[in-house]
Protein backbone atom coordinates (compact mmCIF):
# COMPACT_ATOMS: atom_id res chain seq x y z
CA UNK A 1 0.00 0.00 0.00
CA UNK A 2 1.52 3.51 -1.24
CA UNK A 3 2.11 5.90 1.89
CA UNK A 4 0.62 9.11 1.53
CA UNK A 5 2.17 10.74 4.72
CA UNK A 6 5.21 12.53 4.09
CA UNK A 7 7.43 12.02 7.71
CA UNK A 8 8.92 14.64 9.55
CA UNK A 9 13.31 14.84 8.87
CA UNK A 10 12.87 13.80 12.93
CA UNK A 11 10.70 11.13 12.42
CA UNK A 12 12.59 9.54 9.56
CA UNK A 13 15.99 9.56 11.93
CA UNK A 14 14.16 8.73 14.82
CA UNK A 15 13.56 5.51 12.51
CA UNK A 16 16.43 4.99 11.89
CA UNK A 17 17.80 5.35 15.65
CA UNK A 18 15.36 2.99 16.47
CA UNK A 19 16.51 0.06 13.86
CA UNK A 20 18.30 -3.15 15.29
CA UNK A 21 20.75 -3.42 12.68
CA UNK A 22 22.81 -1.70 9.83
CA UNK A 23 21.23 -3.29 7.79
CA UNK A 24 17.39 -1.83 8.59
CA UNK A 25 19.28 1.48 8.88
CA UNK A 26 20.09 1.93 5.70
CA UNK A 27 17.26 0.46 4.10
CA UNK A 28 15.06 3.02 6.02
CA UNK A 29 17.60 6.09 4.77
CA UNK A 30 17.43 4.69 1.44
CA UNK A 31 13.57 4.78 1.94
CA UNK A 32 12.67 8.11 2.90
CA UNK A 33 16.07 9.42 0.34
CA UNK A 34 15.18 13.13 -1.16
CA UNK A 35 17.81 15.19 -2.59
CA UNK A 36 16.26 17.86 0.98
CA UNK A 37 17.70 15.16 3.14
CA UNK A 38 20.76 14.36 1.44
CA UNK A 39 21.69 18.01 1.57
CA UNK A 40 20.61 17.84 5.94
CA UNK A 41 22.49 14.96 6.69
CA UNK A 42 25.76 16.36 4.21
CA UNK A 43 25.21 19.57 6.45
CA UNK A 44 24.95 18.07 9.56
CA UNK A 45 27.66 15.02 9.25
CA UNK A 46 30.38 16.55 6.96
CA UNK A 47 33.48 17.63 8.67
CA UNK A 48 34.19 20.10 5.92
CA UNK A 49 31.01 21.86 6.07
CA UNK A 50 30.91 24.71 8.69
CA UNK A 51 27.92 26.62 9.24
CA UNK A 52 28.01 30.45 9.87
CA UNK A 53 26.38 30.47 13.51
CA UNK A 54 28.54 29.74 16.57
CA UNK A 55 27.39 26.39 18.53
CA UNK A 56 25.28 26.90 21.36
CA UNK A 57 21.32 27.67 21.77
CA UNK A 58 19.61 29.42 19.58
CA UNK A 59 16.74 32.50 20.60
CA UNK A 60 13.70 31.36 18.93
CA UNK A 61 10.18 30.67 19.87
CA UNK A 62 9.38 27.08 19.18
CA UNK A 63 6.08 26.64 17.37
CA UNK A 64 4.11 24.47 19.48
CA UNK A 65 1.63 23.08 16.60
CA UNK A 66 0.75 19.18 16.60
CA UNK A 67 2.80 17.58 13.63
CA UNK A 68 1.17 17.66 10.29
CA UNK A 69 -0.62 21.03 11.05
CA UNK A 70 0.18 24.68 10.94
CA UNK A 71 4.45 24.38 10.42
CA UNK A 72 6.54 24.16 7.52
CA UNK A 73 8.69 21.25 6.79
CA UNK A 74 12.33 20.72 6.73
CA UNK A 75 12.03 18.59 3.61
CA UNK A 76 11.09 21.93 1.83
CA UNK A 77 13.04 24.36 4.29
CA UNK A 78 16.54 21.91 3.51
CA UNK A 79 16.94 23.70 -0.18
CA UNK A 80 18.10 26.91 1.60
CA UNK A 81 20.50 25.58 4.04
CA UNK A 82 23.28 26.82 1.94
CA UNK A 83 22.70 30.35 2.52
CA UNK A 84 23.95 29.06 6.23
CA UNK A 85 27.32 27.46 4.95
CA UNK A 86 30.46 29.27 5.34
CA UNK A 87 31.74 30.44 2.04
CA UNK A 88 28.39 29.66 0.09
CA UNK A 89 26.30 32.62 0.52
CA UNK A 90 29.21 36.02 0.56
CA UNK A 91 26.43 38.60 -0.52
CA UNK A 92 24.06 38.28 2.23
CA UNK A 93 24.93 39.46 5.54
CA UNK A 94 25.43 38.11 8.87
CA UNK A 95 22.51 39.73 10.65
CA UNK A 96 20.29 38.88 7.84
CA UNK A 97 21.07 35.00 7.89
CA UNK A 98 20.51 34.82 11.75
CA UNK A 99 17.36 36.16 10.55
CA UNK A 100 16.70 34.23 8.38
CA UNK A 101 17.31 31.28 10.74
CA UNK A 102 15.48 32.35 13.41
CA UNK A 103 12.54 32.81 11.04
CA UNK A 104 13.15 28.86 9.22
CA UNK A 105 13.18 27.37 13.33
CA UNK A 106 10.59 29.14 14.29
CA UNK A 107 8.54 28.00 11.25
CA UNK A 108 9.08 24.24 11.61
CA UNK A 109 7.68 21.56 13.95
CA UNK A 110 9.46 21.78 17.33
CA UNK A 111 11.46 18.14 16.81
CA UNK A 112 12.47 19.80 13.31
CA UNK A 113 13.99 22.73 14.69
CA UNK A 114 15.88 20.65 17.42
CA UNK A 115 17.04 18.50 14.93
CA UNK A 116 18.43 21.58 12.89
CA UNK A 117 20.25 23.14 15.91
CA UNK A 118 21.53 19.67 16.44
CA UNK A 119 22.71 19.35 12.72
CA UNK A 120 24.29 22.98 12.97
CA UNK A 121 26.12 21.96 16.37
CA UNK A 122 27.10 18.44 14.58
CA UNK A 123 27.04 17.30 18.37
CA UNK A 124 25.14 14.13 17.67
CA UNK A 125 28.22 12.96 15.02
CA UNK A 126 30.86 13.61 17.62
CA UNK A 127 28.75 11.31 20.54
CA UNK A 128 28.38 8.93 18.13
CA UNK A 129 31.75 8.81 17.16
CA UNK A 130 33.03 8.63 20.40
CA UNK A 131 30.40 6.58 21.40
CA UNK A 132 31.36 4.27 24.44
CA UNK A 133 29.85 2.09 27.33
CA UNK A 134 31.67 4.27 29.81
CA UNK A 135 30.31 7.39 28.32
CA UNK A 136 27.06 6.61 27.81
CA UNK A 137 26.83 5.58 31.63
CA UNK A 138 28.79 8.65 32.44
CA UNK A 139 26.69 11.25 30.24
CA UNK A 140 23.68 9.08 31.92
CA UNK A 141 24.20 10.16 34.98
CA UNK A 142 24.82 13.19 34.00
CA UNK A 143 22.30 14.29 32.62
CA UNK A 144 18.80 11.71 33.19
CA UNK A 145 16.48 13.80 35.72
CA UNK A 146 15.21 10.60 37.08
CA UNK A 147 19.15 9.81 38.68
CA UNK A 148 20.13 11.60 41.82
CA UNK A 149 23.58 11.13 43.31
CA UNK A 150 23.89 10.39 46.83
CA UNK A 151 26.22 13.91 47.16
CA UNK A 152 25.23 17.56 47.92
CA UNK A 153 25.39 20.27 44.59
CA UNK A 154 28.47 22.29 44.97
CA UNK A 155 32.28 22.14 45.09
CA UNK A 156 34.11 19.47 46.34
CA UNK A 157 37.10 19.59 48.71
CA UNK A 158 39.58 17.60 46.82
CA UNK A 159 43.51 18.41 45.93
CA UNK A 160 43.22 18.60 42.17
CA UNK A 161 46.13 15.83 40.30
CA UNK A 162 48.12 18.69 38.23
CA UNK A 163 49.84 15.60 36.63
CA UNK A 164 49.91 16.45 32.96
CA UNK A 165 47.11 15.05 30.20
CA UNK A 166 48.76 11.57 29.44
CA UNK A 167 51.18 11.03 32.65
CA UNK A 168 50.29 10.30 35.92
CA UNK A 169 46.54 9.94 36.17
CA UNK A 170 43.69 7.73 36.28
CA UNK A 171 40.95 8.16 33.33
CA UNK A 172 37.12 8.84 33.68
CA UNK A 173 36.65 6.17 30.66
CA UNK A 174 38.05 3.70 33.39
CA UNK A 175 36.40 4.90 36.48
CA UNK A 176 33.02 5.34 35.14
CA UNK A 177 32.03 1.43 35.52
CA UNK A 178 32.22 2.72 39.19
CA UNK A 179 29.81 5.51 39.35
CA UNK A 180 27.23 3.60 40.16
CA UNK A 181 28.27 3.28 43.65
CA UNK A 182 27.65 7.18 43.67
CA UNK A 183 24.03 6.99 42.52
CA UNK A 184 20.91 7.09 45.44
CA UNK A 185 19.85 3.52 46.05
CA UNK A 186 22.35 1.32 44.08
CA UNK A 187 24.22 0.74 46.40
CA UNK A 188 22.98 -0.15 49.93
CA UNK A 189 25.51 -1.79 51.52
CA UNK A 190 28.55 1.07 51.34
CA UNK A 191 28.27 3.66 53.75
CA UNK A 192 28.14 7.06 53.12
CA UNK A 193 31.53 8.25 54.39
CA UNK A 194 33.03 5.38 52.53
CA UNK A 195 31.21 7.09 49.27
CA UNK A 196 32.72 10.16 50.21
CA UNK A 197 36.34 8.91 50.17
CA UNK A 198 36.02 6.75 47.22
CA UNK A 199 34.79 9.96 45.17
CA UNK A 200 37.76 12.11 46.44
CA UNK A 201 40.18 9.32 45.56
CA UNK A 202 38.34 9.17 42.16
CA UNK A 203 38.69 13.14 41.87
CA UNK A 204 42.52 13.15 43.16
CA UNK A 205 43.46 10.30 40.48
CA UNK A 206 42.01 11.57 37.43
CA UNK A 207 43.58 14.47 35.32
CA UNK A 208 42.16 17.92 36.62
CA UNK A 209 40.11 18.50 33.44
CA UNK A 210 38.28 15.46 33.66
CA UNK A 211 37.63 15.87 37.53
CA UNK A 212 35.78 18.99 37.31
CA UNK A 213 33.73 17.64 34.49
CA UNK A 214 32.59 14.71 36.65
CA UNK A 215 31.92 17.52 39.65
CA UNK A 216 29.60 19.38 36.71
CA UNK A 217 28.50 15.87 36.11
CA UNK A 218 27.30 15.79 39.74
CA UNK A 219 25.93 18.46 39.89
CA UNK A 220 23.43 18.07 36.83
CA UNK A 221 25.51 21.36 34.88
CA UNK A 222 27.13 20.00 31.64
CA UNK A 223 24.74 21.68 29.72
CA UNK A 224 25.44 25.57 30.88
CA UNK A 225 29.69 24.06 30.80
CA UNK A 226 29.21 23.21 27.61
CA UNK A 227 27.01 25.07 25.04
CA UNK A 228 24.67 23.02 22.49
CA UNK A 229 25.28 19.34 24.71
CA UNK A 230 21.95 19.13 26.07
CA UNK A 231 19.73 16.02 27.58
CA UNK A 232 18.22 15.86 24.09
CA UNK A 233 21.42 15.86 21.56
CA UNK A 234 22.39 13.17 23.95
CA UNK A 235 19.44 11.02 23.68
CA UNK A 236 19.41 11.55 19.57
CA UNK A 237 22.82 10.47 20.14
CA UNK A 238 22.22 7.28 21.47
CA UNK A 239 18.82 6.47 20.64
CA UNK A 240 17.43 6.76 23.90
CA UNK A 241 13.67 7.41 24.20
CA UNK A 242 12.86 10.31 27.15
CA UNK A 243 13.28 7.87 29.61
CA UNK A 244 17.24 7.32 28.93
CA UNK A 245 16.49 3.69 27.17
CA UNK A 246 16.54 1.91 24.17
CA UNK A 247 13.57 0.64 23.80
CA UNK A 248 14.30 -2.10 20.90
CA UNK A 249 16.66 -3.71 23.55
CA UNK A 250 16.01 -5.30 26.57
CA UNK A 251 17.69 -3.54 29.74
CA UNK A 252 21.14 -5.13 30.37
CA UNK A 253 21.62 -3.47 33.93
CA UNK A 254 23.77 -0.98 34.73
CA UNK A 255 23.68 2.81 34.09
CA UNK A 256 23.96 2.80 30.76
CA UNK A 257 21.18 0.83 28.69
CA UNK A 258 21.49 0.48 24.83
Amino acid sequence: MEETYTPLFSEVLDMVHKAKTKTQKVELLRKYKTDSLKMFLKAAFDPKIEWVFPAGEVPYTPNDSPAGTDHTLLIQESKKLWRFIKGADNVTRQSQKENMFFQMLEGLHESEAKLLINAKDKKIEILQKYKTDALKMFLKAAFDPKIEWVFPNGDVPYTPNEAPAGTEHTLLLQESKKLWRFIKGADNVTKQPQKENMFFQMLEGLHESEAKLLVNAKDKKLHQIYKGLSANVVRDAFGWNEDFVTEEYPSAGGLANG
